[in-house]
């Protein structure tokens, strides 16, 4: 059983893969490799009918806004499509928010070389998670750059990487709230493979608590975006996800150094 449906599944010479297209962060191949996920094929992309749009609420101040795409006739969004086994995938949508936060749209995309790739899976933003009345914001310097380090690293169109840094972006955020925003990023990408190294059930409560206190934290960066107090607030929620990461950083040193140590003796 999967915890998705199976029609996101094809069947390609008698092996079930899914093809998935990428247009955000997910451009980045660092990013993917960081969550162990190694695809199968990779190529560049288009989704004809289909705008990028920054209209997935972030984490303001640190993240105002993140990538999303819409319908609409006419426009035309550049990506990389990759082909995953299913198992990949499935650490994708765990990474991607376990259908939290994202619908996954059935969509036919075209390979720069003409090749039509049908039955390919893209995220969307659940309507529940956009922005105030699903308005563009401009995203961070951070989050910006990787969509154009991403669109530079897997060669996308030069008309779309300068379509990319034409867009305006948000102003910078304290640095103690860039410290806790990437943490608490730390501790979703860990959480989303937490069972590669904990037990099922433990794994499962720690997938639990990212996923609602990425909730919460939505919720309340919702109501109060713009805000001082939304300024102040939102970074706190994220303290608990920074301490986390600190201590599986400092577990993962000490078991190598513990490694290390019977190797030596």
């Amino acid at each position: 059983m999967y915890p998705f449906s199976t029609e996101l599944i094809t069947n390609r010479d008698g092996e079930s893969v899914v093809y998935n297209f990428a247009f955000g962060s997910n451009l980045l191949q660092e990013k993917m490799t960081s969550r162990g996920i190694a695809p199968l094929n990779a190529c560049k992309a288009i989704l004809h009918d289909w705008e990028l749009t920054f209209n997935q609420l972030g984490f303001p101040p640190v993240e105002p806004s993140f990538a999303n795409v819409v319908r609409n006739e006419g426009s035309s969004t550049h990506g990389i499509l990759y082909e995953l086994t299913v198992k990949d995938f499935v650490v994708l949508w765990r990474g991607e928010g376990s259908g939290q936060w994202y619908d996954t749209e059935l969509v036919t995309a075209r390979g720069y070389d003409g090749t039509t790739y049908q039955n390919t899976v893209v995220f969307t933003c659940k309507h529940s998670k956009l922005t105030k009345n699903g308005k563009s914001s401009p995203p961070s310097a951070r989050y910006m750059k990787m969509l154009l380090d991403g669109a530079a690293e897997v060669g996308l169109s030069d008309e779309y990487q300068k379509k990319l840094n034409s867009m305006p972006i948000s102003p910078h955020p304290s640095a103690l709230a860039q410290y806790l925003f990437k943490g608490q990023i730390y501790f979703h990408n860990w959480a989303s493979k937490a069972h590669e190294s904990l037990p099922q059930f433990l794994a499962n409560i720690v997938q639990w608590y990212d996923d609602k206190t990425g909730e919460l934290i939505h919720i309340v960066a919702k109501r109060t975006i713009g805000s001082t107090l939304g300024s102040i607030v939102v970074p706190l929620l994220m303290l608990p996800g920074s301490i986390m990461c600190v201590s599986i950083k400092a577990a993962l040193a000490i078991k190598s150094i513990t490694r290390k140590l019977i190797l030596q003796e």
